[in-house]
């Protein structure tokens, strides 16, 4: 098996873990921000990877969003991590799942998909063609990220 194929499917393997641990984190309590419920699920869980910058925050509609942000993994590597954050009943913001789309720079990030079972996302070249996909510039001068809502 060569080399490269062995690291996808080594990359894989850990969106998969992340996708299942994050995606099982559930603040009942909530926040008052988006950015405070991202920030609040480290605190609570030392597994949740440190959130390092928010990249964007995308208003789905008024009681939800979209928030794609850096972490800084247990290795010491950064990752681009897409949080799902919804008020809950309670009227606080809540990330209900989150999925690690990795970083831009990866050779084979075309060709990779993450998705909870809320949403799909990943990295595409920029285009005009927009599918009824939620489109995130990145400051990236070819890629941008899609999230396509289930």
């Amino acid at each position: 098996m060569g080399t490269g194929l062995l690291k996808l499917k080594i990359f894989l393997i850990i969106v998969v873990g992340l996708s299942l641990i994050v995606g099982c984190v559930h603040d009942h309590s909530g926040s008052n921000t988006p950015e405070e419920a991202l920030k609040e699920i480290h605190k609570n869980d030392d597994y949740a990877p440190q959130v390092i910058d928010i990249l964007d925050i995308v208003e789905i509609n008024s009681s939800r969003v979209f928030a794609i942000y850096e972490v800084l993994t247990e290795e010491g590597e950064k990752d681009i991590l897409i949080a799902n954050i919804e008020l809950n009943e309670r009227n606080n913001w809540t990330l209900t799942d989150a999925i690690n789309i990795g970083l831009p720079s990866h050779k084979d990030i075309l060709d990779i998909t993450s998705s909870t079972l809320n949403f799909q996302a990943g990295y595409r070249k920029k285009s005009d063609e927009y599918e009824d996909l939620i489109i995130v510039d990145i400051g990236d001068a070819d890629l941008e990220i899609w999230i396509k809502l289930k």
